[in-house]
C-alpha cells in the first residue's frame, strides 16, 4: 500500500506496523482485529493500548506528562549546549593554553566520544534499574564535570574535564526518546520529540552566542558557572517531576480468556484429579500468588499478575489496604470479598471459579483506581525492572546496527548533528578573520540565525509530520507504517544540502554577513527536521527497543563526531570553506536518496529480520 512494498508472506503482526485509525467502511481493514481496542475522541486507535490502571503513564494526566516532558527537555537543551559551548572563545583559549586550532577542535571531539561511551554505560543500567535514577545520577555528574572546568587553569585539566561531563552528559540524549515514548502514544510522538529536538539541538546553536557575551563581559571560566547553575537548577526539577515511566505491558488475561481457562481447569480435574476431600479446610484466603486458595493454575497466573501489578506500581499502601492485617483464614479489609467461606464446597467447582473471577476482578478494580501518592514517585531507587543480565542488555545496541530500520535512520541523525559541529568548529577561524573581522559576540550572533531555523524545522516535523502520517493511514485503510515518516526525508535533503553548500560559498566569497546567516537558518530548519524524523523512524520501528535504539544512534553520532573533530581542520585548512562545504553537501544528498529504497523495502526488511530474531537471546 502506497508504494510501501508488502512481504511476500506477511507475518500476523510485523513490528512497527500498527493499527491507527479506524476505517469502519473499509471491507479490507481488518475490523476483527481492531475489535475492542481504545480508541481517542477523533477515532484515532491508541498505540500501545494503555492498561485500565490510572498509575499507567500513559494514563498519567497530560499536564504531568508534558511537565516531564519539559524538564527532560531543558536538561537536554543543558547538554545540547555544552557541544559548541566554546567555539566563540577558541582564539581565547589557543592564545592562553598556546594550542593550535587543530589541539582545540578536540574539546568538542572528545566531549562527544564521551557522551558515546557515557551511553553504552548509562543505558543497559536504565533498561535494568529504571531511567530516573539514571537522570538524576548522571546530572551529579555532569555537575561535577561542569565545576572542574570552571577551575580548570590549563588545558589537560580542561580537557578532563570535558571527558567528564561528556560521561555525565549521555542520558539526556540516549534516553529521553524512549521516555516520550513510554508517556505518549505513537500519534502524540512526532511533536513530542520535534519539542525535545528543537531544545536539544537549540541548545546547540543558542549556546555560542550566550558563550560569547559572557566571555566578552566576564572571562570564558564563567561560562561553566553559569552551566553548573542551570545543571543544578535542571537536577532538582528532574528530582521533582521526572518520575519513573517504566510499565510492564505484558497483557493480562481478559474476561474471555479467564472463563476459557476456567472451563478447561474444570474439565481438566474432573478426568485427572480426585475428588476433594470434605474435610479440608476451605477458608483459605487472597493474599499472594503463594498462599491463595486458587485451585487452578489459571487463576494462579491471573493472582500473580495482579501483584505483578502491585509491583510495578509499587503502590504499597493499596496493597497493605487489600491485605490488611489478613490471616491464613479471613480478609478483614471490607471491600474484598473472602474468596471462599466454610459454606462453600470445595467439591463444587464451578461454583467456585466463579466466585474467584468476580473476588479477582473486585481486587484488580481497587488496586487499579488507586492513585500513587506524589512522595511515593519521588524515590530514586524503584527496584529493578527485568531479568535479563546488564551484559546482555549492553550487546543489544551493537546487534542493532545489523537492522536497516536502525542504521539507516543512525546515519540520517549522525549526519544532522556533525554538520552543526562542524560549523562550531570551522566559524570563528572564518569570521574573526578577513573579511569580517567579527568580535566574540559577534560570531555568537550568527547562532541566532541558526536557532530560528531549528524551531521551525521541529515545528515542522512535530505537526506537519504527524498531518502527513494521519492522511497516509486513512488511504492505508487505517494501518500505519513507519516508513511513512521519511518522506519528511526530502525537505531534510534540500535544506541540509543548500545549508551546507551555500554557507561554504558565501563565506569563500566574502559575501555580506547576512547571507552566511541565512544559510546557517536553512541549515538549522533541515538538520532539526532530520533528527526528530530519524529518532520518530526508530522508535515506532521497534519501540520495545527504543533505549538501545537510541544508544545506537548516539553512539554512532559521538563515534563520527569525534571522527569530524580530528578530520575536519585539516581538510578545512588545506581545501578551504567552498570545496569543503560542498562535498559536505554532496554527502548528505547521497545519504538522503537511500530513503527512496528504505520506503520502498522498509517493511520488507522488518519482517526479514523480525523472523531473523537476532534480539532474542539478548532477552
Amino acid at each position: 500500500m502506497l508504494w510501501v512494498k508488502e512481504p511476500a508472506h506477511p507475518n500476523e503482526q510485523i513490528s512497527g506496523t500498527v493499527y491507527m485509525l479506524n476505517v469502519p467502511d473499509d471491507a479490507d481493514c481488518g475490523t476483527n482485529e481492531k475489535e475492542g481496542l481504545k480508541q481517542n475522541s477523533k477515532g484515532v486507535i491508541l498505540s500501545p493500548q494503555p492498561q485500565n490502571d490510572v498509575n499507567d503513564p500513559l494514563n498519567w494526566p497530560i499536564w504531568r506528562r508534558d511537565i516531564s516532558l519539559l524538564a527532560i527537555s531543558v536538561h537536554a537543551l543543558l547538554v545540547g549546549g555544552l557541544t559548541p559551548i566554546l567555539a566563540p572563545v577558541m582564539g581565547t583559549l589557543g592564545k592562553e593554553f598556546n594550542k593550535k586550532l587543530t589541539d582545540l577542535t578536540y574539546f568538542v571531539g572528545v566531549y562527544m566520544v564521551s557522551m558515546g561511551v557515557g551511553s553504552v554505560f548509562f543505558a543497559p543500567v536504565a533498561v535494568v534499574y529504571g531511567k530516573r535514577l539514571i537522570y538524576l545520577i548522571s546530572l551529579l555528574i555532569l555537575l561535577a564535570g561542569l565545576i572542574w572546568a570552571a577551575n580548570a587553569d590549563s588545558y589537560g585539566s580542561l580537557m578532563g574535564a570535558r571527558v567528564l561531563s561528556g560521561i555525565g552528559a549521555a542520558p539526556a540524549e540516549s534516553l529521553p526518546s524512549t521516555t516520550i515514548a513510554e508517556i505518549y502514544f505513537a500519534h502524540e510522538r512526532a511533536y513530542r520529540l520535534g519539542i525535545y529536538t528543537l531544545l536539544l539541538l537549540g541548545g546547540k546553536n543558542l549556546s555560542p552566542l550566550v558563550s560569547g557575551f559572557v566571555a566578552n563581559r566576564l572571562n570564558w571560566h564563567w561560562i561553566f558557572w553559569i552551566a553548573s547553575i542551570i545543571c543544578g537548577f535542571v537536577l532538582v526539577c528532574s528530582f521533582l517531576f521526572v518520575h519513573e515511566t517504566f510499565w510492564d505491558r505484558t497483557p493480562l488475561p481478559d474476561k474471555r480468556s479467564r472463563e476459557e481457562s476456567r472451563q478447561a481447569d474444570i474439565a481438566r480435574q474432573q478426568r485427572q484429579l480426585p475428588p476433594w476431600s470434605s474435610d479440608m479446610n476451605p477458608g483459605a484466603t487472597f493474599r499472594s500468588s503463594h498462599n491463595s486458595a486458587y485451585s487452578s493454575g489459571s487463576e494462579n497466573h491471573r493472582t500473580e499478575s495482579i501483584v505483578s501489578i502491585h509491583d510495578n506500581t509499587h503502590n504499597n499502601i493499596a496493597y497493605d489496604a487489600l491485605t490488611n492485617d489478613a490471616n491464613d483464614n479471613d480478609v478483614h479489609n471490607e471491600n474484598v470479598h473472602a474468596i471462599s467461606s466454610n459454606t462453600h464446597d470445595f467439591n463444587d467447582s464451578h461454583s467456585m471459579s466463579k466466585h474467584e473471577t468476580h473476588d479477582t476482578e473486585s481486587i484488580i478494580s481497587m488496586i487499579n483506581t488507586i492513585r500513587v501518592p506524589f512522595f511515593h514517585n519521588l524515590r530514586v531507587y524503584t527496584g529493578r525492572k527485568t531479568d535479563s543480565s546488564i551484559f546482555k542488555v549492553f550487546l543489544r545496541p551493537f546487534v542493532l546496527f545489523c537492522y536497516p530500520s536502525v542504521l539507516y535512520p543512525t546515519l540520517i541523525y549522525s549526519t544532522s548533528v556533525v554538520w552543526l559541529s562542524v560549523i562550531a568548529e570551522t566559524i570563528n577561524s572564518l569570521f574573526t578573520s578577513e573579511p569580517y573581522y567579527f568580535k566574540q559576540t559577534s560570531v555568537g550572533l550568527l547562532y541566532v540565525a541558526m536557532f530560528v531555523g531549528g524551531f521551525l524545522g521541529s515545528a515542522v516535523a512535530g505537526k506537519f509530520s504527524d498531518y502527513i502520517v494521519r492522511f497516509m493511514c486513512n488511504k492505508n485503510n487505517g494501518i500505519y507504517e513507519p516508513e511513512f515518516r521519511l518522506i519528511m526525508i526530502f525537505p531534510v535533503m534540500l535544506a541540509v544540502s543548500i545549508g551546507l553548500m551555500g554557507f561554504g560559498w558565501s563565506t569563500f566569497d566574502g559575501d555580506l554577513w547576512i547571507v552566511p546567516a541565512i544559510f546557517m537558518g536553512i541549515l538549522g530548519f533541515g538538520c532539526s527536521l532530520a533528527s526528530t524524523v530519524s529518532i520518530t523512524y526508530v522508535v515506532d520501528c521497534y519501540r520495545v527497543f527504543a533505549s538501545e535504539s537510541l544508544v545506537t544512534l548516539n553512539l554512532a553520532k559521538n563515534v563520527l563526531g569525534l571522527a569530524f573533530s580530528i578530520f575536519v581542520p585539516y581538510f578545512f585548512e588545506a581545501s578551504g570553506a567552498k570545496t569543503s562545504y560542498v562535498v559536505y553537501g554532496c554527502v548528505e544528498i547521497a545519504l538522503c536518496l537511500l530513503a527512496i529504497p528504505m520506503y520502498r523495502y522498509g517493511k520488507v526488511m522488518r519482517q526479514y529480520f523480525d523472523d531473523l530474531k537476532l534480539m532474542k537471546n539478548l532477552y
